[in-house]
């Protein structure tokens, strides 16, 4: 049974299909969806109308990740946040192989969360475009999840907004449209139109594309 959140939330939930022997129309979801305790501070402000794309755990080695560029959230690295209730899953069920060293240069995959309103019930208050965090997935030197704000990304951030498309590609995260926040609109939206944004994750660095227009042959 899903619990409606009336406001915005900073829960992290995780999927497996292969935990239970029906996906859709299943008997509660029980055995697929399951409550994730993660460390850290989560994304400050909790919002919705974000985007989150996964990296694979190839790229977990970049410094954007690691000492050299990032740096773990605001509780601290060994200190947790106020855990949620519900039913969790454990660590050890969600390993994605091993790293090597210390937690903080574990090559661990990640979620990278970027975007979206929130702070309130209206939901219109926007987060900071500066600001990108990561959730670390577990591995075999780091088996919990831990949020990590990253830090040191250089480049003009792109405008902040919401509703817009993201998706990761040869390194990049890639911000496509969405709504824009108005400052001198009060907290109404306009459209962002077709702007195209890059984060370079060799670089940790904030690049606009300059997208040339193609038309489409009809088939």
């Amino acid at each position: 049974m899903w619990t409606i959140i009336a406001e915005p939330s900073s829960q992290v939930w995780k999927f497996d299909p292969s935990k239970g022997e029906r996906v859709c129309g299943g008997d509660g979801s029980s055995a697929v969806w399951s409550l994730v305790d993660v460390e850290g501070t989560p994304p400050q402000p909790a919002r919705c109308c974000h985007t989150a794309v996964v990296v694979p755990q190839s790229y977990g080695h970049l410094p954007i990740f690691n000492s050299g560029g990032g740096e773990r959230g605001r509780a601290g690295r060994g200190k947790k946040s106020s855990k949620s209730k519900g039913r969790r899953s454990s660590a050890s069920d969600s390993n994605l192989g091993s790293g090597s060293g210390s937690g903080a240069r574990a090559h661990r995959a990640h979620m990278l969360v970027w975007g979206g309103v929130g702070g309130d019930l209206t939901c219109q208050i926007p987060a900071n475009p500066a600001v990108v965090y990561a959730l670390a997935f577990p591995c075999e030197a780091s088996p919990a999840y831990e949020w990590i704000e990253l830090s040191g990304i250089k480049g003009s951030a792109p405008p902040p907004r919401k509703n817009h498309s993201a998706v990761f590609f040869r390194g990049s995260m890639f911000v496509f449209g969405g709504d824009a926040y108005d400052p001198y609109n009060g907290r109404k939206s306009k459209g962002m139109g077709r702007d195209v944004w890059r984060l370079d994750l060799r670089r940790a660095k904030w690049i606009p594309v300059k997208a040339k227009a193609a038309e489409l042959e009809a088939a």
